[in-house]
């Protein structure tokens, strides 16, 4: 699971590039891409947010 848990942390860090893409997209007033990149972020925050929950409930299910 240590394994799972880094992968969900890497996943995360690539995060970082959407927001660098939407800021890029703002500063060029581009409200299509600025939409587009917004867009990706949040659904893939959410994602990966969803993601830790279910790995962090599973490991407490294999504890027991």
């Amino acid at each position: 699971m240590d394994n799972v848990r880094s992968v969900i942390r890497l996943l995360a860090l690539f995060s970082i590039f959407f927001i660098y893409k939407a800021i890029i997209a703002l500063l060029s007033k581009n409200m299509n891409d600025i939409s587009l990149w917004v867009l990706i972020t949040i659904v893939y925050v959410i994602s990966i947010t969803i993601l830790f929950f279910v790995v962090k409930k599973l490991e407490k299910e294999n504890k027991s």
